[in-house]
């Protein structure tokens, strides 16, 4: 049997103004898990348990994971050569740096880098790369639910739909039988 809509969830949110409780713990929530036709109100402290959900990129799309671990790699790696530049230039200011070079005369002081040049270049690299990063994530993150919920998300989605034809039945007037034979008032 197929489903009626698949296993792969897209955030969205919503505006404060229209924010509902959420569907497991019921504080109020912004962030909104959308399947067509299928959609619930959940906390994003949730979106990040592994029991209840696992985070793909782009459903089906090859390399999406692969260009994500590069992404997240550019950044970290510029996180750190941004630590090792400002701590290179603590060590330069420390005053015991400052009375080495007082007493000891630096020969090589052209050939020295500026670091705080280094450091501004690297932060505007790291915040490109992080703002790409940014970016992906909004563009490209899919949730897939646990097993377990989203069954519970096909059987909400299947009484929905019972309680929808009973409903039409009714006004219809095709839900109780009819007697043939009865005479009209």
């Amino acid at each position: 049997m197929t489903s009626p809509f698949p296993n792969i969830y897209q955030l969205r949110r919503v505006s404060s103004d229209n924010a509902k409780p959420c569907t497991i713990c019921y504080k109020s929530t912004q962030a909104v898990l959308v399947s067509s036709p299928d959609f619930f109100y959940v906390c994003e402290s949730h979106l990040k348990d592994k029991q209840f959900c696992t985070v793909k990129y782009a459903d089906g799309e090859d390399g999406k994971d692969a260009e994500y671990q590069s992404l997240h790699e550019e950044v970290r790696s510029l996180d750190q050569k941004a630590t090792q530049i400002q701590h290179k230039i603590q060590q330069r200011e420390s005053q015991l740096a400052k009375v080495r070079d007082y007493l000891w005369k630096p020969k090589d002081d052209e050939n020295q880098p500026d670091l705080k040049k280094q450091l501004a270049e690297i932060i505007k690299q790291r915040d490109l790369a992080s703002a790409k990063l940014e970016k992906f994530i909004k563009a490209y993150t899919r949730y897939m639910l646990d097993a377990v919920f989203y069954k519970s998300r096909l059987q909400q989605h299947s009484k929905k739909i019972r309680q929808q034809q009973i409903v039409q039945k009714l006004n219809n007037g095709t839900l109780f039988p009819s007697i043939p034979d009865l005479p009209k008032p």
